[in-house]
Formats: structure tokens, C-alpha cells, sequence
């Protein structure tokens, strides 16, 4: 509590000081907020169309793959990425046929004052981002500049641009993707296959042909067992304060404690014939070793599921030539700028001045002590006479 008095002692004592530090930060940060050149974002919302297979709507992929409620396979499966509009509309965008196309009719090697088309389009880079929404598949385009009216005008650009790409390549983009997700189809049928084949030659060599609750047995009998070793145990601890180590009734104990002893050492041990007589550690491993190859297929299952529906979507979009840009939100003029935020940096400099003037005023506080002490004046005069001959 002395250290707390202390500190606040100190706070309390060169209170001024810190507000004089916290108003200059506050009004430093805020003038330069001022300063600080703009920059405007605009904004624009994509919607890849997907069509209707077997008249069910496009599927989330991760709900494909892991609606299930799986445990992750202990093995690591380099699985492939799937493409999807979503992927493929974020792609062309960051493609240099979009930006140079852009760059060109807006002429921005001028504007963003640049000697190449090479350096034009990493300043282009710079200033565009495109997310892409997991749960809805939506594209976000954001193009922030410091000027409003080109912001938009990149944003729009691009979006034509896209439309321009989709409806020229649209049939050999969607038969390249379907080629390609026939190839992985088949990689994942051979998998699929080598795990079948794995699973079979497990149930020969281990016989893992029982029911699960002939694993559960053991395990149940396994854990009883240990919980009247302990409780035994612990009747004999009482039963030693009371009579002598030759008594029947601590005799009876101890015959009762190595019979337990013996029986979980019996279930311990792995026999070789699990089947006949399992060990509870075996048998544990085993199942779950077998629980875990079935993971695995039922894994892999799902994955050739979403790829089989992946590829008769392409294919379907490969016959189908009228594949558009659904706009969602078309960019417009920000009325705000999106850098600097005077709130950001007013409270930067608002913590900025506590810090600064707590760390100001404990240093001033301790120079005082130095002062006011004789001894410690000494040793941080031998210190600074030190540090100038060193220097």
C-alpha cells in the first residue's frame, strides 16, 4: 500500500505538469490530423452468380467439408484449394490486364506521377483491396486515393473491366476449371481407395471386428478397478492408526489391495491375441487408431462430394455464355475521408500525453531524491565520471 501512497503522491504532486504534456499531445495530434493529407475510400459490392445444380443452391464449402462434426485427422492431407467464382472474380481483378487497363483510360502514370506502366500498377496495388466473404461468397472492393473522384472512378473501371473478362474467356476459364477438377477427382478417388485398402488390411491384422462396447467393458472394469484400489487404500491408511500391521483386518486389506494390483497388471499388459485376452492399453490404441482411419475415409468422402459438385458447376457454367457481374453496390463519391480519423488521432495523443507525463514526472520526482540525498548524489556523480571517461 506504501508503493501505491508513493505513486500517487508523485501523480498528485506534478498533476500540472501531466496535463500541460496531455493538452500538447492533444493538440499536436489533432493539428496534424489537419495536416496530414486525405485519403477517400470507395466502395463496391460484388455478387458472383452461381447457378442451380439438381435444384439445390451453390453450398458452403466448409459445410461440405466439415458439417459432419469430424475430428481432424491425425494424418496431413495436402488437399487442394477449390476455385470458385468468388476466387476467380478476385483474381482477375488483381490481374495486370485489369489494372493496365485501367491505368491506360485514366491515364494514372500522369496522375500518380510515375515513369513506368510497371510502376503505375504497384502504386495501383497500393491503393486497392479485395476481400472476399466466407459465409456469403461476396467480393468487397475497396480503392482508397486522395482524390474522391478518382477513387470512384478506379472502383468502376475495374468492375467494366472484370465484366469485360468474364464475358470473353467465360467458356475457356469454366472448361480449364472443369479439366482441372476432374484431375483432382481422380487423385481423390486413388486416395480414397488406399484408405479403403488400409482399413481392411487394419481389420485382418488386429480382428477389430467387435462392437465398440466390448472396448467399453474393459475401459468400465479398468477404471472401477482403480477406484477400489484407492478406496482401499485409503481404509487401510485409517485402519494402521487404529490396529498393528499384523492384524487380520489389516492383513485382509493387504490381500485384497495386491489381488487389485494384480488385475489391473493383467489388463495393462498386450498380449499379442486381443481378440482372446485384450490389454486396456492396447485395446485403447487400437480403437482408436481404427476410429481415426475411419475419420479419414469419411473425410475424404466429403471432399470428393465437393469436388464432384464443383465440377459440375463448371461444367455447367462452361455451357453457359451469358455469366455476368451481379452488383451489389455500385462505388460512389465518399463525402468522408477514410485517413486520417480525427477521433484515432486525438485519443493516440491523449495516451501518448498520460504516458509521457507519468514517465516525465517519475523522473523529475526521482532527481529530486537525488538531490535531496547525499549518498546517492555521490554514486551518480562516480557514474557520470565514468561514462565520460568511457566516452
Amino acid at each position: 500500500m506504501k508503493a501505491i501512497d508513493d505513486i500517487l503522491l508523485v501523480i498528485v504532486k506534478r498533476i500540472w505538469l501531466i496535463l500541460v504534456i496531455i493538452t500538447f499531445f492533444v493538440i499536436f495530434m489533432f493539428i496534424l490530423s489537419l495536416v496530414v493529407p486525405p485519403e477517400y475510400s470507395s466502395t463496391a459490392l460484388l455478387m458472383p452468380k452461381r447457378a442451380v445444380i439438381q435444384g439445390t443452391a451453390y453450398e458452403d464449402l466448409d459445410t461440405l467439408l466439415f458439417g459432419i462434426n469430424l475430428p481432424k485427422p491425425t494424418n496431413t492431407y495436402i488437399l487442394p484449394v477449390l476455385m470458385i467464382p468468388s476466387n476467380l472474380y478476385a483474381d482477375i481483378l488483381n490481374s495486370p490486364r485489369v489494372l493496365d487497363t485501367v491505368i491506360f483510360k485514366l491515364d494514372l502514370k500522369k496522375k500518380f506521377k510515375k515513369k513506368t506502366v510497371e510502376e503505375a500498377r504497384e502504386k495501383l496495388k497500393q491503393c486497392i483491396r479485395v476481400k472476399i466473404s466466407k459465409e456469403s461468397g461476396i467480393v468487397t472492393l475497396i480503392v482508397t486515393t486522395r482524390d474522391k473522384l478518382l477513387s470512384k472512378d478506379i472502383a468502376l473501371y475495374m468492375i467494366h473491366e472484370l465484366g469485360n473478362v468474364l464475358s470473353s474467356q467465360n467458356t475457356n476459364v469454366w472448361k480449364i476449371l472443369q479439366i482441372d477438377l476432374h484431375r483432382r477427382i481422380l487423385t481423390v478417388e486413388d486416395s480414397i481407395d488406399a484408405v479403403k485398402s488400409e482399413l481392411e488390411r487394419f481389420q485382418k491384422a488386429n480382428k477389430v471386428l467387435l462392437p465398440y462396447s466390448f472396448f467399453d467393458k474393459i475401459i468400465e472394469k479398468y477404471i472401477d478397478l482403480q477406484n477400489q484400489l484407492i478406496e482401499c487404500e485409503l481404509k487401510k491408511e485409517a485402519l494402521s492408526s487404529i490396529y498393528t500391521p499384523s492384524s487380520p483386518y489389516v492383513k485382509l486389506l493387504d490381500d485384497k489391495i495386491n489381488q487389485i494390483k494384480k488385475e489391473i497388471g493383467n489388463l495393462e499388459k498386450s498380449p499379442r491375441d486381443l481378440y482372446s485376452s485384450p490389454g486396456i492399453l492396447r485395446a485403447s490404441q487400437i480403437l482408436l487408431n481404427y476410429q481415426d482411419i475411419q475419420n479419414r475415409l469419411i473425410f475424404l468422402y466429403a471432399f470428393y462430394k465437393a469436388l464432384l459438385y464443383e465440377y459440375n458447376y463448371a461444367k455447367l457454367m462452361a455451357e453457359n455464355s451469358s455469366l455476368e457481374v451481379e452488383i451489389l453496390k455500385y462505388p460512389e463519391i465518399p463525402e468522408r475521408k477514410s485517413y486520417p480519423r480525427k477521433k484515432s488521432f486525438i485519443l493516440f495523443g491523449l495516451l501518448t500525453g498520460i504516458y509521457v507525463g507519468l514517465l516525465l514526472s517519475f523522473i523529475l520526482e526521482y532527481i529530486d531524491l537525488i538531490n535531496k540525498d547525499p549518498e546517492r548524489r555521490k554514486k551518480w556523480q562516480l557514474v557520470l565520471k565514468r561514462l565520460k571517461r568511457a566516452f
